[in-house]
C-alpha cells in the first residue's frame, strides 16, 4: 500500500514530503511508465524523419525538440522505476537471509 510520508536526507535538512510505493504499485506505475516510453519513442522518431529530411518549419523544429525532451523524460521515468523494483527484490532477498539466521 502506498502513502504520503516525510523524510530528510540528514538531520540538519528541512523535512520534505515522500511518496511511498510498494511492490505492486511499482509494477503498475511500470506498465505505464512503459506505455508512455514507447509513446514517446514512436513521436520522436516521426519527428526526428521529418528532421532528417532537411526542411523544417520552426514550428516543426520546435516540436521535434519537446518530443526529444520528452523521450528522454518517459526513458529516465522508466528506468527508474526499474531501479526502484530492483532495490526491492534486493532487500526482500536480504531480508530472508536475516530471517535464515545467515547474512550476505
Amino acid at each position: 500500500m502506498s502513502y504520503i510520508g516525510e523524510s530528510r536526507q540528514r538531520n540538519d535538512s528541512p523535512w520534505e514530503m515522500v511518496l511511498c510505493l510498494d511492490e505492486s504499485d511499482c509494477k503498475l506505475l511500470l506498465k505505464a511508465a512503459e506505455k508512455i516510453a514507447i509513446r514517446t519513442q514512436k513521436n520522436y522518431e516521426k519527428w526526428r524523419d521529418i528532421h532528417d529530411g532537411g526542411e523544417m518549419t520552426t514550428r516543426q523544429e520546435t516540436a521535434f525538440m519537446n518530443a526529444e525532451e520528452a523521450r528522454e523524460d518517459a526513458d529516465i521515468l522508466f528506468s527508474n522505476i526499474k531501479a526502484f523494483l530492483y532495490q526491492i527484490k534486493k532487500s526482500k532477498e536480504h531480508e530472508k537471509q536475516i530471517m535464515k539466521g545467515g547474512t550476505k
